[in-house]
Parts: structure tokens; sequence; C-alpha cells
């Protein structure tokens, strides 16, 4: 659950105009919020009568974007999705004010970027990325779809290992009339940023040349792609690109990389163990004021009281339990 970044107020109130929803028999708190989450879209737990297997993205669409813009993003998922590649869209609506909506899908367990950080085993993140490129693949080959922000945090996996994609906010589909020269560059804008997010997402805990090496592979093998013929000719060229980069990539020494993969595992969790404990200081540190704001205001009380009896010859009232200090003081 992340509640580091406040809910979105259209997501709370325009939106949803109350804390628990009930549209279309679905129900959810969105008072929290689950996730990874960005400047203009929230995501939440979803439930209906079965279940709360499923989750709720909530779109705010920017002041020059049109309602189309939702629409173009609902029908990517479903077009992703008949193909077995992203989840399918289970529900969806516009907001009332048209300035945003709803897609509900089910939920998924953990994005590609965790995972690979998580899995410190040189074999399996080989695995795993020869996995993901054949995804990008198929959605440009199979659904004819450019994704257009095709990151390691936009493609997770569901609950039995399985990748699917997500966020389709800014996918589009292929122009019918494309050359191959224009297919190749919108098919390598979709790889560039893979590519990107694979060779940075694990900087500062040791360079491993495990994800540059695999870089080079794809991008030498896309490169022999044949722009010149017809995009069946260009299909049938990138699917031998597909082919070469894999076996290449399967045939990669591993155990050369293994060291540099354990140590930067062991290094990132060195860092996170340092600011965990940072926290629990600050926690600390923050439990420690209060507790001698606390003490310092019983003291002053007892003072007072004492000085009330001295000129009264009563006794203050005291609260159950003794004197305590106010939450807000």
């Amino acid at each position: 659950m992340d509640t580091t970044r406040a809910v979105n107020p259209y997501c709370k109130s325009l939106c949803f105009p109350t804390t628990y929803v009930d549209k279309n028999k679905w129900k959810l708190e969105t008072g929290e919020r689950m996730g990874k989450s960005s400047s203009h879209s929230n995501i939440f737990i979803a439930c209906n009568e079965s279940s709360c297997d499923y989750v709720l993205k909530c779109i705010v669409l920017n002041a020059n974007e049109k309602i189309s813009s939702f629409h173009n993003e609902v029908n990517m998922q479903k077009v992703c999705a008949s193909q077995g590649l992203c989840m399918p869209v289970k529900d969806w609506w516009e907001c009332d004010d048209k300035q945003g909506g709803a897609i509900i899908t089910e939920i998924l367990d953990t994005d590609l970027s965790d995972w690979l950080e998580s899995t410190p085993v040189a074999y399996k993140q080989q695995q795993m990325i020869l996995g993901a490129l054949i995804l990008i693949y198929r959605l440009h080959v199979d659904a004819g779809i450019k994704h257009g922000d095709m990151h390691l945090n936009n493609i997770m996996l569901d609950r039995d290992g399985q990748m699917k994609i997500i966020d389709m906010g800014n996918a589009s589909k292929f122009p019918i009339h494309d050359s191959s020269a224009e297919r190749y560059k919108e098919i390598f804008e979709d790889y560039n940023v893979f590519l990107y997010s694979l060779t940075k997402h694990n900087e500062g805990g040791g360079r491993t040349g495990f994800y540059q090496d695999i870089e080079k592979i794809i991008k030498n093998e896309l490169r022999g792609i044949n722009t010149l013929g017809k995009l069946n000719t260009f299909n049938m060229s990138y699917y031998g690109a597909l082919k070469a980069m894999t076996s290449k990539i399967n045939q990669l020494d591993l155990q050369k990389y293994q060291p540099g993969i354990t140590e930067a595992f062991k290094g990132r969790e060195e860092r996170k163990g340092i600011i965990r404990e940072r926290e629990e200081r600050k926690m600390l540190a923050r439990a420690s004021e209060k507790l001698k704001a606390e003490s310092k205001y019983v003291a002053e009380m007892e003072k007072l009281e004492l000085r009330f009896y001295k000129l009264t010859g009563r006794r203050l009232s005291k609260p159950p339990g003794g004197w305590k200090m106010p939450s807000k003081v």
C-alpha cells in the first residue's frame, strides 16, 4: 500500500463523491491507495460481491485533454487484453464532468523492476527479460500497438508469474499505411524506453555489465531489420531479429555476471537497511521530544495544582489517570 502521496482530490470528490463508491456493484476505499500512482492517476483496491481481487485506476485528464483520451486508453487495454497481453477490462465509466474516468481490472502482483531487484539470480533474470522481449514483440505484431511508455514498471507479473502490460494511456494502433521505415522507428522507441529503464534501474547498486550486454545484443539485432520492403517483409525480418536476440541472450555466460548481480543486491539491501535505520532514529527522536514535552506539561500542572491548593485550600480535580498533555498544545 502506497500512502506516501495524497489521493488526488479529483478522484476523491469530483469523480467519486463519497468515501465509498457503490457503482455498477463495485465498492472501493478512496482514502487509501495501492501500487505506484502517477500525477494523473491513482490506483485503488476494488471489490465486487465475491472478492477484492481487482484494482480501479482513476484517470485525471489534463486541461488540454478530451474525454476521447480516456476512451483511447480503455480501447487499447481491450485490444491488448484480446491477445492475452494485458488484463481484461472488467468495467469502466466516465466521471460525471467528463474530466476523467475509471478502469477496473484484476489485480497484479509486482512490476518487473521490483522483481529484478529482489531476484539476484542471473538465470532467472535472463529468462524474465527474454519473456519481456517476447511480450513487447507480440504487442507490436499480434496486437498492432505501440505502447509509448514501455519501461519496466509497466510490465507486471500476476500471482502465477505471468507477465502483463499495464498503463495503456500513451498507446496507439500502428497506422495501416505505415512504411517499413516508419514502423521500425515506432517499435524502436518502445525498445529504447525499455532498455533505458533496464540499464538504469539498478544504478548505484554496482554495475554488473549484464544489462548493458543485453542492451547491445537487442539494439544490434534490431538494426538489422529490413526496412526497405513492404510491411509483411518487415514483420518477417522483425521476427528473425527476435529469434536472434533471444538466442544470443541465452548464450551469455551467466557465471561471469552472477557475482556482480549478487553484490548489487547486497548493496541495495544495505542501503534499505540504512534508510530504515534513519527512519527509526527519526521516529525515536520525535517520540523522545513528545515525551519531554509531556513530562514538562505534567510538571507544570503539578506546580499549578500545588499553588492552587496553597491559595484556596482546595485540590484541583484531576482527569482520570492523572495529568496528560492534550493532543494539541
